[in-house]
């Protein structure tokens, strides 16, 4: 599943159009693909970590995350 995953993110970068998959504001696919990872990323989980370095996703993040705080999308 991992690799499938790595393979996905960086599938995702590629295709990704601006800031955002589809451009300056940010749509269904990057709610649905940081919605996944949300959860992973707020437990610090290592494989979600190494999912957006491997993708180079890292600055995605860093802006859905001011979309959508991980402290938002997660109980306590």
């Amino acid at each position: 599943m991992l690799l499938s995953g790595l393979w996905a993110n960086s599938v995702f970068k590629a295709e990704m159009q601006g800031k955002y998959y589809h451009g300056d504001t940010f749509g269904h696919v990057d709610l649905s693909l940081y919605g996944f990872l949300s959860r992973y990323l707020y437990a610090d989980c290592p494989w979600a970590k190494r999912m957006v370095n491997a993708g180079d996703l890292t600055a995605w993040v860093d802006t859905m995350k001011k979309v959508a705080p991980l402290e938002s999308l997660s109980s306590k």
